[in-house]
């Protein structure tokens, strides 16, 4: 069996990315740095690392596989998907007022936001709330991750 040297070389190819940004201030998150990076060999198994500080303390983490946040083939995905992803999700990162958060259907789920991680009480709760939420990319395929940051600076809490 013959291999080629350029389908050997491109399985070994590792990604190692990071970018940060200084965002306003969100509610408990003053002095605030989103940081995203992705580190991996090879570049399909590679880590997705993405970190909310505020005043030096981190208030948000998400740690995943990158590979799943991309609609790219595992033997296709090299650096420049991963600079490309990571320099939209700096560029538009997302903050909105809590009242923004997306009505509840009445089979409590939410639009292309799946199933809740809190109660239905605490969702409201938080919707009603003077607050801020975070919308980032949880998987191309499953929509989005939601992280609100309560205005009394207590820990962000992960609601979908």
């Amino acid at each position: 069996m013959f291999v080629s040297f350029n389908s050997f070389s491109k399985e070994l190819e590792s990604c190692s990315v990071e970018k940060s940004k200084n965002i306003e201030a969100v509610s408990g998150v003053k002095n605030g740095i989103i940081t995203i990076n992705v580190q991996g060999n090879p570049c399909y198994k590679a880590t997705l690392n993405l970190e909310i500080h505020s005043n030096s303390s981190q208030v948000y983490t998400y740690k995943h596989r990158f590979k799943p946040h991309v609609a790219i083939h595992w033997e296709d995905l090299e650096e420049k998907d991963v600079v490309k992803y990571i320099n939209y999700q700096i560029q538009n990162y997302n903050f909105i007022e809590c009242s923004e958060l997306p009505e509840i259907k009445q089979t409590g789920e939410l639009p292309y936001y799946r199933d809740l991680l809190v109660s239905v009480v605490k969702y409201n709760e938080l919707k009603s709330s003077d607050c801020k939420a975070y919308i980032h990319t949880y998987k191309h395929y499953e929509g989005n991750r939601i992280v609100v940051f309560p205005k009394t600076g207590a820990k962000s809490i992960v609601v979908r």
